[in-house]
Protein backbone atom coordinates (compact mmCIF):
# COMPACT_ATOMS: atom_id res chain seq x y z
CA UNK A 1 0.00 0.00 0.00
CA UNK A 2 1.67 3.57 -1.10
CA UNK A 3 2.17 5.95 1.88
CA UNK A 4 -0.15 8.61 2.12
CA UNK A 5 0.61 11.95 0.70
CA UNK A 6 1.91 14.75 2.81
CA UNK A 7 -1.44 17.28 3.45
CA UNK A 8 -0.64 20.79 3.08
CA UNK A 9 -3.28 23.26 4.89
CA UNK A 10 -3.05 27.05 3.60
CA UNK A 11 -5.07 29.43 5.69
CA UNK A 12 -5.38 32.96 4.13
CA UNK A 13 -8.16 35.37 3.33
CA UNK A 14 -6.29 36.97 0.19
CA UNK A 15 -7.88 35.63 -3.12
CA UNK A 16 -4.61 36.13 -5.26
CA UNK A 17 -2.51 34.65 -2.18
CA UNK A 18 -4.81 31.91 -2.66
CA UNK A 19 -5.06 31.77 -6.39
CA UNK A 20 -0.76 32.45 -6.21
CA UNK A 21 0.24 29.18 -3.83
CA UNK A 22 -2.55 27.06 -5.69
CA UNK A 23 -1.01 27.39 -9.18
CA UNK A 24 2.39 27.28 -7.85
CA UNK A 25 1.14 23.54 -6.44
CA UNK A 26 -0.23 23.03 -10.17
CA UNK A 27 2.75 24.20 -12.19
CA UNK A 28 5.51 22.81 -10.33
CA UNK A 29 3.65 19.42 -9.78
CA UNK A 30 2.75 19.14 -6.02
CA UNK A 31 -0.78 18.35 -6.85
CA UNK A 32 0.83 14.72 -7.85
CA UNK A 33 2.97 14.59 -4.32
CA UNK A 34 0.85 16.22 -1.69
CA UNK A 35 -2.86 16.79 -1.43
CA UNK A 36 -4.04 21.03 -0.96
CA UNK A 37 -6.62 21.92 1.30
CA UNK A 38 -7.21 25.91 2.01
CA UNK A 39 -9.09 27.67 4.92
CA UNK A 40 -9.96 31.46 4.61
CA UNK A 41 -10.30 32.23 8.45
CA UNK A 42 -8.90 30.64 11.32
CA UNK A 43 -12.63 28.73 12.07
CA UNK A 44 -12.44 26.41 9.66
CA UNK A 45 -8.77 25.73 9.83
CA UNK A 46 -9.02 24.75 13.23
CA UNK A 47 -11.84 22.30 12.07
CA UNK A 48 -9.67 20.77 9.50
CA UNK A 49 -6.52 20.62 12.23
CA UNK A 50 -8.96 18.74 14.67
CA UNK A 51 -10.21 16.51 12.81
CA UNK A 52 -7.65 13.30 12.28
CA UNK A 53 -8.71 12.31 8.72
CA UNK A 54 -8.22 15.91 7.51
CA UNK A 55 -5.35 16.99 9.52
CA UNK A 56 -2.57 17.99 7.62
CA UNK A 57 1.08 17.99 7.55
CA UNK A 58 2.04 21.11 7.16
CA UNK A 59 -0.18 24.43 7.41
CA UNK A 60 1.16 27.77 5.44
CA UNK A 61 -0.57 30.04 8.11
CA UNK A 62 -1.13 33.57 7.42
CA UNK A 63 -0.94 36.17 10.57
CA UNK A 64 -3.21 39.15 9.30
CA UNK A 65 -6.47 37.15 9.20
CA UNK A 66 -9.90 38.75 9.94
CA UNK A 67 -11.93 38.11 12.49
CA UNK A 68 -15.57 39.14 13.35
CA UNK A 69 -16.23 40.87 16.79
CA UNK A 70 -19.66 42.29 16.96
CA UNK A 71 -20.09 44.58 13.96
CA UNK A 72 -16.58 44.93 13.59
CA UNK A 73 -13.67 43.28 12.05
CA UNK A 74 -10.48 42.71 13.32
CA UNK A 75 -7.21 41.76 12.14
CA UNK A 76 -4.73 40.64 14.79
CA UNK A 77 -1.56 38.57 14.49
CA UNK A 78 -1.62 37.17 17.86
CA UNK A 79 -5.00 35.10 16.79
CA UNK A 80 -2.61 33.12 14.34
CA UNK A 81 -0.20 33.02 17.12
CA UNK A 82 -2.44 31.95 19.55
CA UNK A 83 -3.57 28.87 16.36
CA UNK A 84 -0.15 28.17 16.39
CA UNK A 85 0.41 27.47 20.19
CA UNK A 86 -2.71 25.20 20.29
CA UNK A 87 -1.51 22.95 17.56
CA UNK A 88 2.08 22.76 19.05
CA UNK A 89 0.25 22.20 22.81
CA UNK A 90 -1.88 19.05 21.89
CA UNK A 91 -0.93 16.38 22.00
CA UNK A 92 -2.67 15.31 18.76
CA UNK A 93 -1.42 17.90 16.71
CA UNK A 94 2.13 18.71 18.12
CA UNK A 95 4.15 16.78 15.22
CA UNK A 96 2.04 19.23 12.49
CA UNK A 97 4.23 21.64 10.61
CA UNK A 98 3.66 25.35 10.74
CA UNK A 99 5.08 28.03 8.44
CA UNK A 100 4.41 30.84 8.83
CA UNK A 101 3.21 32.43 5.73
CA UNK A 102 3.14 36.28 5.94
CA UNK A 103 3.52 39.39 4.66
CA UNK A 104 4.81 40.84 8.04
CA UNK A 105 8.87 40.87 7.65
CA UNK A 106 9.50 42.63 11.05
CA UNK A 107 11.66 40.67 13.13
CA UNK A 108 9.66 40.95 16.45
CA UNK A 109 6.78 38.83 14.20
CA UNK A 110 9.21 36.59 13.18
CA UNK A 111 10.91 35.99 16.32
CA UNK A 112 7.61 35.09 18.06
CA UNK A 113 6.87 32.99 15.73
CA UNK A 114 10.01 30.84 16.64
CA UNK A 115 9.19 31.04 20.58
CA UNK A 116 5.92 30.18 19.49
CA UNK A 117 6.93 26.72 17.76
CA UNK A 118 6.78 27.86 14.14
CA UNK A 119 8.77 25.51 12.08
CA UNK A 120 9.53 27.90 9.35
CA UNK A 121 9.04 31.69 8.30
CA UNK A 122 8.02 33.32 4.41
CA UNK A 123 7.82 36.50 3.92
CA UNK A 124 5.05 36.56 0.75
CA UNK A 125 6.50 39.43 -0.85
CA UNK A 126 9.80 38.07 -0.80
CA UNK A 127 9.41 34.26 -1.58
CA UNK A 128 9.39 34.38 -5.64
CA UNK A 129 7.80 31.00 -6.75
CA UNK A 130 11.16 29.34 -6.57
CA UNK A 131 11.46 30.06 -2.84
CA UNK A 132 7.97 28.90 -1.97
CA UNK A 133 8.81 25.71 -4.26
CA UNK A 134 11.84 25.12 -2.07
CA UNK A 135 10.00 25.77 0.86
CA UNK A 136 7.65 23.14 -0.02
CA UNK A 137 9.97 20.71 -1.32
CA UNK A 138 12.39 20.80 2.05
CA UNK A 139 8.53 20.42 4.07
CA UNK A 140 7.15 17.77 2.23
CA UNK A 141 10.67 15.68 2.14
CA UNK A 142 11.19 16.27 5.88
CA UNK A 143 7.34 14.68 6.29
CA UNK A 144 8.31 11.55 4.08
CA UNK A 145 11.11 10.64 5.99
CA UNK A 146 10.14 7.92 8.73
Amino acid sequence: MPAAKPKILLVDDDEIIRIYFHDIFWIYGFENRCELAIATNLDDAEKIVADPTTRPTVVFLDLALPKKMGERTVIDPNDSFAFLERIKHDPETKGVKVMIFSGHSEKEYMDEAKAKGADGYVHKEQSLPKDLVATLNTVIGETAKP
